[in-house]
């Protein structure tokens, strides 16, 4: 977001909500940049300048309470082109600032001031994990991304704190500094045989942030699925083959694949052992044939 004005001539003054800060005689000179200011960030100005000669600016960054100066610089930008200047930020505290911007014309001096928002956040932090759910005994691997307000990986952060708590707020790992690679910390931990079930939390901080993500950590249960099994042709008495057709699938919808074990048994199932008996893999479905001895 960026505060947009126009000044056809010194003292008229054109105030909206634009991503245009314009300046201009006859709209020759204009000026782009942002309304916040952050610490610890550059806080960069474009010019353009369509002008048939160069224009002169000074771009001064000020404590609106008392007009200390925190940043300034002077910018030349050659007629019909344009031109970009960043000034750093140092670790301002929170409070009122402003930005000068100062014309220096052949047809006359013009300036026109900004207030500028304070934002402290100067960068965003994500965590990523590896699986939503973890059991006993699992490796947890985690990734820490931190960009700046860009989206870009952040530069001015060298390094994150990541702590791992369990249910009862017990610390189980800590990486006091986790050293950040263009902006990315990856690490990883063996979770205990018999740790405490329930929701973990993984916690990040910075200089200036600190978010936290939840880790589910239960037992592993089997998922439920189902089994359907019926005769793939009509059986008749005579015959000596019997086909069947099994059919398996998740509660979810998903494919079941995996080992197949059917025993058939010819008419006594209490039987300890099976007359026949089939074993194959089964993706979703299959059919199962058995050869009936001579009776």
């Amino acid at each position: 977001m960026a505060v947009s004005w126009s000044v056809r001539k010194i003292g008229q003054i054109l105030l909206g909500c634009a991503v245009l800060i314009g300046f201009g005689h006859g709209q020759g000179l204009s000026v782009i940049g942002p309304n916040v200011i952050r610490p610890n960030a550059p806080f960069t100005v474009s010019f353009a300048n369509s002008l048939p000669r160069n224009a002169q600016f000074d771009v001064v960054l000020m404590n609106s309470n008392d007009d200390s100066i925190l940043n300034e610089t002077n910018v030349i930008v050659p007629r019909r082109s344009g031109k970009s200047a960043s000034l750093q930020v140092g670790n301002i505290p929170e409070g009122e600032y402003k930005v000068l911007i100062r014309g220096i014309d052949a047809d006359g001096d013009f300036q026109e001031e900004v207030d500028l928002h304070y934002h402290s956040k100067t960068e965003s932090v994500f965590i990523q994990l590896d699986k939503p759910v973890y059991k006993p005994g699992d490796v947890l691997r985690f990734r820490v991304v931190v960009v700046d307000e860009n989206t870009r990986p952040a530069t001015s952060i060298k390094s994150v704190s990541v702590t791992l708590y369990d249910p009862n707020g017990n610390m189980i790992n800590r990486w006091p500094f986790g050293m950040l690679y263009k902006g990315v910390f990856e690490s990883s931990v063996q979770l205990a045989s018999a740790p405490e079930l329930g929701t973990w939390n993984l916690v990040v901080t910075t200089a200036s942030n600190q978010i936290s993500k939840e880790i589910e950590l239960k037992e592993y249960t089997l998922p439920k699925f189902s089994i359907k099994v019926h005769p793939a042709e009509l059986l008749l008495v005579k015959d000596k083959r019997i086909k069947l057709d099994v059919a398996t699938a998740f509660m979810s919808g998903n494919q079941v694949e995996g080992n197949l074990v059917v025993d058939l048994f010819l008419n006594d199932i209490n039987k300890r052992r099976p007359d026949h008996t089939y074993s194959g893999r089964i993706k979703a479905q299959s059919t199962v044939e058995f050869q009936l001895k001579e009776e």
